[in-house]
């Protein structure tokens, strides 16, 4: 038999290729990726009138925040508590890094905003 005309059945050669680079690339964006690490953290806002918003925030376990070894980081996240203005205090996390994710009515007079910030880690 001529070896030239046995073809494998079936699966285009341009299939196998696109299959060959889905995997590359799945495992590259694995490997990135375990160099990232989300967390998160929640706004309380309960309304107390039209100019003034009684605000607090959750952000879990000091020591779970990669920023925990840095007291700034922890003060200006706990300044939040003090805002009487949900709007400013959701620009001041932007300012800090977090993403703003969701918003959630909890009631009538109040809701909660979820953020998130992805930190890099370091070796």
């Amino acid at each position: 038999m001529n070896a030239n005309k046995l073809k494998e059945p079936g699966v285009p050669n341009y299939f196998k290729l696109f299959t060959i680079i889905l995997i590359n690339i799945f495992v590259f964006n694995t490997a990135i990726a375990q160099n990232k690490v989300e967390k998160f953290c929640r706004l309380t806002v309960i309304w107390k009138s039209e100019h003034r918003q009684l605000i607090s925030i959750n952000y879990g376990d000091k020591k779970d925040l990669l920023d925990s070894n840095n007291p700034s980081i922890i003060n200006k996240l706990d300044s939040i508590n003090n805002f009487t203005n949900d709007i400013n205090a959701i620009n001041y996390m932007s300012k800090l890094g977090w993403s703003f994710k969701k918003i959630v009515s909890i009631s009538q007079f109040t809701y909660v905003c979820y953020f998130r910030k992805i930190y890099e880690l370091t070796n």
